[in-house]
């Protein structure tokens, strides 16, 4: 696979070569994605900072069942990347996403956030399964990491993809689960409404920079 090159022009990035090598990169970023994520969760924090709660947040009731809705983000993003027909389109999205997890762990680590579970206990009248999934997330992903939501800003960059053939069709579709995925992250007590906002402005960034500046480019296949 050829190497970035800076040209007068911008950056020149390697575009995946075939579909063999657009899958073993999305390995590979989802590796780097997981490191860059449970490495900054799993620091001590000790100061993180837990922010106001809105009165609409303390209002909205704490849904246990939305989180197989919250989990569901790991099929949307296989699904929309195994869409990708286009590997110019594929490659552009793997260095995004690298991008916003890269970005969004800088931030975990200089501004940690924490999210006060404390607050929303498991609710009277839980099913076993909504109880064994909420133990389950609270055991692995400690209650920091909020800002930026990561849910949202792979959201954007999955709707960005789908503004290409062949996913283009199925945009009012994305539309929607993306939606519900980023609703859910309130609705299971994942997140700030301001992180929302953040992980939204983090994807925009990183569609803006390696979907739309023309200032970054894919060297030609040959």
């Amino acid at each position: 696979m050829p190497t970035s090159r800076r040209t007068a022009a911008g950056l020149t990035l390697p575009v995946l070569p075939s579909v063999g090598w657009k899958y073993a990169a999305g390995v590979a970023v989802a590796l780097c994605a997981a490191v860059l994520y449970l490495v900054p969760n799993r620091l001590v924090v000790e100061h993180a900072v837990a922010l106001p709660l809105t009165s609409a947040e303390r209002l909205l009731p704490f849904w246990p069942w939305t989180g197989w809705i919250y989990n569901a983000i790991y099929l949307f993003l296989l699904v929309s990347f195994a869409g990708m027909r286009d590997l110019a389109v594929a490659s552009r999205f793997l260095y995004a996403c690298l991008f916003t997890q890269a970005v969004a762990a800088a931030v975990f680590v200089a501004y940690p956030t924490v999210y006060p579970r404390d607050l929303f206990p498991l609710p009277a009248g839980a099913g076993v399964g909504e109880a064994a999934l909420v133990e389950l997330v609270r055991g692995i992903d400690r209650p920091v990491n909020c800002f930026p939501s990561l849910h949202v800003s792979t959201c954007v960059l999955c709707l960005a993809a789908y503004a290409h053939e062949p996913l283009r069709r199925y945009q009012p579709v994305a539309l929607a689960v993306a939606l519900l995925l980023v609703a859910s992250t309130l609705t299971f007590k994942q997140h700030y409404a301001i992180d929302l906002a953040g992980g939204a402005a983090l994807g925009l960034a990183g569609y803006g920079i390696f979907f739309r500046w023309s200032r970054i480019r894919l060297a030609e296949r040959r």
